[in-house]
């Protein structure tokens, strides 16, 4: 856990996300084919898992909201929560980061074929401006794409109040990939999040939970085995991508009243 120690220990508001990229970039180096910086600063990558059309994106936000306390310490506690003796503790969304890692660490271990695709966004604080300057061109060929930046556990966010982020479909594959590693997770109606502009693309996306609770106070905490899960979820939905057809068309019209 050294790795998500560091990442919880760096400073990065919105616009000020040097330090994580430079942080990550090696790390992105040995995980991955290409690593590259858009011209807006979002850190992006691509990993090529054998030979199909499939293509998934990972994206996470680099930034936290608002400056962290100078003199913190991140603690781990005996049951594995983490949390800041001062302040905010900056898993929102260094936590979704981890998770990425983790299942790139991993991913040909499973059945995937096909592309991976990491977009580590700047501005994720600041109106998600990041994904919203990402280029099209790169975003045209992804078939799914799942954010990772959602709090609490076992969600899976399929809609805000206004629309659909996804097929049906791909709520529904998510929840059984869960229930394969002996995990009940739900599709739920969420907020913003940098899922909106991969949507506007036309892409299917979700948001997954990632652990971290009371995101941006200073009574954050994660908790490490809800993130863990939250990686033992994307290794099953990865195992099980052969069994999706694609492409898929997003119906950002519906909505869900009832949830």
């Amino acid at each position: 856990m050294l790795v998500l120690r560091k990442l919880l220990e760096i400073e990065a508001v919105s616009g000020e996300e040097d330090h994580v990229v430079d942080f990550l970039f090696p790390i992105l180096e040995q995980l991955t084919d290409r690593v590259w910086i858009d011209a807006y600063g979002n850190l992006l990558a691509e990993k090529h898992c054998g030979y199909s059309n499939a293509t998934v994106l990972l994206s996470a936000h680099m930034d936290t909201a608002g400056p962290l306390k100078a003199n913190r310490r991140i603690k781990r506690d005996e049951d594995g929560i983490w949390y800041s003796d001062q302040g905010k503790l900056g898993a929102d969304d260094r936590a979704g980061i981890f998770v990425i890692l983790k299942l790139l660490e991993t991913v040909d271990q499973t059945g995937f074929k096909g592309l991976v695709k990491v977009a580590l966004t700047r501005d994720g604080k600041n109106g998600f401006l990041g994904s919203a300057e990402m280029d099209s061109v790169w975003l045209l060929d992804v078939d799914l794409c799942l954010v990772l930046d959602q709090k609490g556990k076992n969600d899976i966010v399929i809609a805000n109040s206004d629309c659909a982020f996804c097929a049906d479909v791909v709520g529904d594959f998510i929840q059984q990939a869960a229930a394969k590693v002996g995990l009940s997770w739900q599709q739920v109606k969420g907020g913003c999040s940098d899922t909106v502009n991969f949507v506007m693309h036309g892409v299917n996306a979700v948001n997954l939970s990632v652990g971290y609770y009371h995101e941006d106070t200073d009574d954050e905490y994660l908790k490490e085995e809800e993130m863990l899960d939250t990686v033992r979820v994307l290794q099953a939905t990865f195992n099980m991508l052969d069994q999706m057809e694609f492409p898929l068309v997003p119906d950002c019209n519906k909505v869900y009243p009832g949830m």
